[in-house]
């Protein structure tokens, strides 16, 4: 062991005594979190493995604080890095993941941000819904404008991973003027359904949501550790081994009897009642002014799921986005977890892209000619 990371240990050590009675996670800096073991502070909100160590994001510049913000089902929960009086980038995770989703990414990201990543409802930390209600990406979109109201932001930028990138795009579309900068991973902004199939989507989802009502037993289940993470790995084919241990950090809970369930809200796996058409998708697009940079991963998600709905349906997302003032589209070696498994390949785009000025217009309501 060298000396400076002997310096380096014994300083986060005085750090994780002086703080082992909060939430706040300590953090070894200068060491990638898909390949470094650090130390965490306890809290009932986290679990330590077998050999007492917790897997956690790294952080160059140290503490990484968690957020509770007041909603009428509970809490949205999350975490703040950086220094608050600078510009803000809302970090919106994918389908079934957490916010910890970009722990290895954000330390990399530049300085004069203050990053605000949360947990969607019934994901991680956050209050699942209450019982009979039902989850969408309109919910999903007044989440991000809840999270808006909070911290009274006036402008501030997306960065979205898989349906985080979604609803970050739509949420733009539907609030243009607050939104500066826009950042897709391996996602394009919108996943329509199309019209036709909307009967038999709202029908399925409704037997769905009765029937776990009536069996609320049925996805109760719970693992040792290690079972829990081949599960999530079986079913993510982009995760490694320590991704995994990341997500599971916030995406688990340890019970009494020492096993593992999943935090996330089971009627995630249900179908949505309601899902737009293309038709009303594109229409948001339409609507984005926030400069925009699509990251797509080589062997990623976005690849196997959209082309099977056509090349011209591709095209005409991309071309959707055509009120911006600056588009961007790269293409990163990796896998849909890119961001999370090898935060390099897509980092220098991001810093690139954030140290860009901001919107000349950026919070400048436009009038609607329709409505004069």
């Amino acid at each position: 062991m060298n000396q400076c990371f002997r310096q380096k240990t014994a300083v986060l050590n005085l750090l994780l005594i002086a703080t082992r009675k909060t939430s706040t996670r300590l953090l070894i800096p200068g060491h990638s979190a898909c390949k470094s073991r650090l130390y965490s502070s306890t809290s009932s909100r986290h679990f330590q493995t077998m050999d007492g160590i917790s897997f956690v994001g790294t952080s160059a510049r140290g503490i990484t604080k968690e957020v509770e913000i007041p909603v009428p089902w509970g809490i949205i929960a999350g975490k703040t890095y950086g220094d608050p009086t600078k510009f803000p980038v809302l970090c919106t995770h994918g389908w079934l993941d957490n916010c910890n989703t970009f722990d290895a990414l954000i330390p990399h990201l530049p300085q004069d941000n203050f990053f605000v990543m949360i947990d969607f409802p019934g994901h991680g930390s956050s209050s699942p819904l209450h019982k009979g209600m039902t989850y969408t990406m309109y919910l999903y979109i007044s989440v991000l404008q809840r999270v808006v109201k909070y911290y009274n932001w006036e402008k501030f930028s997306i960065l979205g991973h898989s349906l985080g990138g979604n609803v970050g795009a739509l949420f733009s579309g539907t609030y243009p003027e607050t939104v500066d900068k826009l950042i897709l991973i391996d996602v394009l902004g919108l996943y329509p359904v199309p019209a036709e199939k909307g009967p038999k989507q709202l029908r399925e989802s409704i037997r769905g949501y009765l029937e776990l009502e009536e069996n609320p037993s049925k996805f109760d289940a719970c693992y040792d550790y290690e079972t829990a993470k081949q599960r999530l790995l079986k079913a993510n084919k982009s995760l490694t081994e320590n991704s995994a241990d990341i997500l599971l950090e916030r995406g688990t809970k340890k019970l009494e009897n020492g096993s593992f369930s999943f935090t996330r809200d089971p009627r995630h796996r249900l179908k949505y009642p309601v899902s737009m058409s293309p038709e009303v998708g594109l229409t948001f697009i339409r609507k984005v002014e926030a400069d925009t940079l699509h990251i797509i991963a080589q062997s990623g998600m976005l690849r196997h799921k959209v082309s099977g709905a056509g090349t011209k349906l591709i095209e005409d997302i991309i071309n959707s986005f055509s009120n911006v003032q600056s588009k961007e589209l790269v293409e990163v070696e990796g896998k849909h977890h890119v961001h999370l498994c090898n935060p390099e390949a897509v980092a220098d785009n991001i810093i690139n892209f954030l140290s860009k000025p901001h919107r000349s217009n950026l919070g400048q309501k436009k009038t609607d000619s329709s409505n004069m």
